[in-house]
């Protein structure tokens, strides 16, 4: 089970190993009503969701969007976020990879409440976790030459900053809109949210779903 206390290793090996419990979970428990959802809809995207807990006692955001009706089954789009509870609040973690290899993001308490300031939210916690991803799954990445630690992540509604960890995973701490960017922030940031716009539409292209 996933707790506060482990190191980034142990977090992790945590989070691997239990991601196909909570595939599975979604397959056995919301994979047929989420395709009847699909079939039936009118108008696109479609998103769902579904909490699980594992059989390790992780406890797993599964979120679901469909762009057309052909979004079903194997070519399901699925994000797979896990959170636990601490003294601090809630934390999310997300999985990337680049390379082939494979990473973990890691959001704080602070950065939730952050977001929930900058975009004017007053949601329950999980609530808001959940409308966070639902909207902001995907990002395109870039780090400060002066500061190889920092990282920042260019998402639908603004900019996810943190800092890398010496292990190579992300950890985001605070979230600005693109209206907060200042000086040389707006170029970089547009360009990195055209890009990302870019390798959505080629993903879509090639169906390569996650």
């Amino acid at each position: 089970m996933i707790v506060h206390t482990m190191t980034e290793q142990e977090l992790h090996k945590e989070f691997f190993s239990d991601m196909i419990n909570a595939h599975k979970g979604f397959s056995d428990a919301s994979g047929q009503k989420f395709r009847r959802m699909v079939l039936k809809a009118t108008r696109f995207p479609v998103y769902a969701y579904s909490f699980y807990v594992s059989s390790r006692k992780n406890k797993w955001l599964i979120l679901l969007e469909a762009k057309s009706k052909k979004d079903i089954g194997e070519n399901s789009r699925i994000n797979l976020i896990a959170y636990y509870e601490s003294d601090h609040g809630i934390y999310a973690i997300m999985l990337a990879w680049k390379n082939k290899i494979s990473n973990l993001i890691l959001y704080t308490p602070h950065f939730f409440t952050r977001y929930a300031e900058r975009m004017n939210l007053t949601l329950p916690r999980i609530e808001l976790i959940k409308h966070f991803f639902t909207f902001n799954y995907d990002y395109v990445y870039s780090y400060n030459k002066s500061d190889v630690s920092a990282v920042y992540g260019s998402t639908v509604d603004g900019i996810a900053l943190g800092k890398r960890s010496e292990h190579g995973n992300a950890v985001f701490k605070t979230f600005i809109t693109y209206d907060m960017c200042k000086g040389e922030q707006i170029e970089k940031f547009a360009e990195s949210e055209k890009y990302r716009e870019e390798q959505n539409l080629i993903r879509d292209k090639n169906r390569i779903f996650f």
